[in-house]
């Protein structure tokens, strides 16, 4: 039996957070629906991590204006889902689409620009949230605060690659590079203004 503890905490938004997961996944292995799973997946997954991405950025202007602190305890949730769907998107193209063939693996990395710019940021993501505990806070001191501050750029380079993968239709890359931008400006314009 589910407690109200439950729904009054982190865990139902951890679940809500998975919920494309376990729609992509069944999709991916079991569903009929699509012409091309490995696409579809890759597809999918990689837009996920971006949407979480870019709303982890989105909570600390969420707090400011709305004046509700309790909302950054959401930030880290956002921000390990966006890596999980990004190691999801990475595991897709790795073992289903590039069948472990390493040397494939790098030569489409040589030969593709816009493979090479995700694989970039996914390492800065993925050692965002390898250090994205106590721990890692302590040893790393004001270094840590250096590393997790490069998050608008990793995010950058995740639109950059979404845009350049894309072979027709580029309005859902530019739609995302907007709220990156948008948020991009508010960060700027209270770093300037801190009484705003």
């Amino acid at each position: 039996m589910i407690s109200k503890k439950f729904f009054t905490s982190s865990s139902l938004t951890y679940f809500v957070a998975f919920i494309p997961a376990y729609y992509l996944l069944y999709q991916f292995y079991f569903g009929l629906a699509w012409i091309d799973p490995i696409e579809e997946g890759l597809h999918g997954f990689g837009i996920w991590a971006l949407r979480f991405l870019l709303l982890s950025l989105a909570v600390r202007p969420i707090v400011r204006l709305s004046h509700q602190p309790q909302w950054m305890r959401y930030r880290k949730i956002f921000g390990l889902a966006s890596v999980f769907y990004l190691c999801c998107h990475i595991v897709i193209y790795v073992l289903y689409d590039q069948d472990l063939m390493w040397r494939t693996v790098v030569e489409e990395l040589t030969t593709r620009f816009y493979l090479l710019i995700g694989l970039v940021a996914a390492i800065g993501l993925l050692s965002m949230a390898s250090t994205s505990n106590q721990y890692s806070i302590a040893r790393l001191g004001h270094n840590w605060q250096r590393l997790h501050q490069g998050v608008y750029f990793w995010a950058s380079l995740v639109v950059l690659h979404f845009y350049l993968s894309v072979k027709a239709d580029f309005l859902e890359p530019l739609i995302y590079a907007a709220i990156l931008l948008w948020l991009l400006g508010l960060r700027g314009w209270w770093r300037m203004n801190p009484g705003s």
